[in-house]
């Protein structure tokens, strides 16, 4: 008989089955640090919204103008602007890593 857990792990994790990377723009994902998980779950999601895309890419030019780099290491917004432009620019993701 098999154990369904083992099973279902199995099923979850793909084993057994050859899959392809996937890189280029819209396809950056997150590193792990400890228990970031939680957040870079919440980040993947919402750069699969068009609306929050469009809103913190639209905005990006604006802000960076706007603001010195001194200001924009203490401000929520540009922060979140240049982590949305890493993850669906695809600057940084590359083959390899």
């Amino acid at each position: 008989m098999v154990d369904g857990f083992s099973f279902e792990y199995k099923v979850c994790q793909e084993e057994g089955v050859d899959l392809e990377n996937a890189y280029g723009p819209g396809l950056t994902g997150l590193v792990n640090l400890g228990s970031s998980c939680y957040i870079n779950s919440v980040m993947q999601m919402l750069v699969t919204v068009p609306d929050f895309v469009k809103n913190y890419t639209d905005a990006s030019r604006a802000l960076f103008q706007s603001m010195d780099p001194v200001q924009g290491q203490e401000s929520f917004n540009w922060q979140l602007v240049k982590l949305v432009q890493g993850m669906v620019s695809g600057d940084y993701s590359v083959v390899g890593l």
